[in-house]
């Protein structure tokens, strides 16, 4: 029980903390006006918002998210409740976290960043089968290491 509790303020605190870093980050970009420049195409910009969106949030809910489910089960007493609770907060920090994100692209390379629907299902699909395929290669490397 106490191992729970302990993992669950943790995974909170990485939470908050993640959420105060790209505060500042944004914060620091905006304030001294920085700026770098780029030859990145604005159409591959277009793709990173969810694609960040996706590999955040996918290794949010991997590392640490049974832990802080469980947390929420000894408060809630529901285990469906409980996981519907948990992940909706992954989820929306995970959102906050890629609005940032898009923020601090947009300000740091001065350029607008627009959203489209199908490119968001790409790069989501992208995002999350690059994070799928990183995990699976770090637990087979893992699993050949035991």
């Amino acid at each position: 029980m106490n191992k729970t509790y302990n993992s669950a303020y943790l995974y909170i605190l990485l939470l908050l903390g993640i959420t105060f870093f790209l505060y500042l980050t944004q914060y620091v970009i905006v304030k001294y006006n920085l700026h770098i420049e780029h030859n990145i195409d604005n159409e591959i910009l277009e793709y990173m918002y969810i694609f960040f969106f996706s590999i955040v949030s996918g290794t949010l809910l991997f590392f640490g998210f049974e832990n802080f489910n469980d947390f929420l089960y000894i408060l809630l007493q529901n285990k469906t409740l409980a996981q519907l609770s948990s992940a909706t907060i992954v989820i929306a920090f995970s959102f906050l976290y890629a609005a940032y994100f898009e923020e601090i692209l947009s300000n740091l390379l001065k350029v607008d960043i627009k959203k489209d629907v199908w490119k968001n299902i790409i790069g989501y699909v992208f995002g999350r089968i690059l994070l799928i395929g990183i995990i699976f290669i770090l637990l087979m490397f893992y699993v050949q290491q035991k």
